[in-house]
């Protein structure tokens, strides 16, 4: 069975020769493993035997030019391409601090507002073409980015956006939806230059530790009505739809379902996301990505990691519908070995036997 197959078999719940297995890494991370091992140029796909997707992006910036305004051995302060301030610290994968947002108010909204018009310098269609022709044979996906919500983290920060939903909800879902009508120009521009695309993947962080960042009704007012514009595209012609949501999103659930999501991820468990409840509820219609506690991974007793693969792995893959992984990215504090030995025991536990593997 060729990785394709089985990603798409597990977001059509059925069972394939095995869970298919992505993962993403902190920097930290790989500098740490080539120390211990791991070849300096290894594609770490081929390497871990994870399966393979092809990714087109498209830029979602507000296109401003970027400018580094200071640099120091510690740290760089920049301007960044959405017109932000950003101070960013050397050698830590860490959130950047960011001021001087571009977007403040309704007047500095209409000023800008253009900029999240679509064009086609936002992606480079004959490399991405080129790209994607030599990657036939893998699961392809295309991403927009954020839809919603997170965009105007980088424009206005957190607390403006959040501010902004609770003042007025009618310019707050103006701008919202300004996002999905980008992210369907860009599919469109990219369907017509021949791409065919299994899945559509958004980045949108809509929870913290404990709770969402807002109410059920205020997602379902505010920011649901893009994100299920952006849904109903790609299941007209498709396309599947995947969600990657950072914190506690739990009460959301229902509403993503809703929305005409398929896929959700990363399944946060110290941000209080259960994944037995998950599957339980909604695992006929949604598939899960993630959910294993990188705080397990990292532990010193192997039976803690041990327990929480099995566990999760045997009950979230039956039937179907998982996708293996961390519940966020892999940290630093996580040795090769130890994360050689958490995939061998999601192979063992998350195989089917029911195909052969063609990769």
């Amino acid at each position: 069975m060729t990785s394709k197959e089985r990603i798409l078999a597990a977001i059509n719940h059925k069972e394939a020769d095995r869970v298919p297995m992505w993962e993403s890494f902190w920097g930290s991370t790989i500098a740490r493993w080539r120390s211990e091992g791991l070849p300096e140029n290894a594609d770490l796909v081929s390497y871990f035997g994870l399966d393979p997707q092809c990714v087109t992006g498209v830029d979602w910036t507000l296109q401003f030019r970027p400018e580094t305004i200071e640099e120091t051995d510690e740290y760089i302060i920049s301007r960044t391409n959405n017109g932000v301030m950003q101070k960013s610290f050397k050698g830590h994968d860490s959130t950047p601090f960011w001021w001087d947002f571009t977007v403040t108010d309704r007047n500095s909204w209409e000023e800008h507002k253009q900029r999240f018009a679509w064009n086609g310098s936002r992606v480079d269609a004959r490399a991405a073409k080129s790209t994607w022709e030599a990657n036939r044979d893998k699961f392809h996906v295309y991403m927009p980015a954020c839809l919603g919500f997170e965009k105007f983290k980088y424009v206005m920060g957190t607390e403006g956006v959040l501010i902004a939903m609770a003042a007025d909800p009618a310019w707050a879902g103006e701008m919202f939806m300004s996002t999905a009508t980008l992210a369907i120009e860009g599919l469109e521009y990219l369907l017509g230059h021949g791409f065919e695309f299994d899945a559509a993947f958004i980045t949108e962080d809509m929870g913290y530790k404990g709770r969402a960042f807002f109410s059920p009704g205020a997602y379902r007012e505010m920011i649901m009505p893009c994100q299920k514009l952006f849904c109903d595209f790609c299941r007209a012609r498709g396309i599947k739809v995947m969600l990657h949501t950072c914190g506690m999103n739990m009460e959301l659930v229902p509403l993503f379902i809703e929305a005409g999501f398929d896929v959700l991820n990363p399944l946060e468990v110290k941000a209080g996301m259960d994944i037995f409840e998950l599957k339980k509820e909604y695992g006929d219609v949604l598939a899960l990505w993630g959910g294993i506690d990188v705080r397990a991974i990292a532990h010193d007793a192997p039976a803690v990691l041990e327990k929480e693969v099995r566990e999760k792995v045997t009950m979230a893959s039956k039937g179907g519908g998982y996708i293996f992984a961390s519940d966020h990215s892999i940290p630093d504090n996580v040795s090769l070995e130890k994360y050689q030995y958490m995939l061998e025991l999601a192979r063992e536990c998350g195989s089917f036997g029911s195909g052969k593997d063609a990769d």
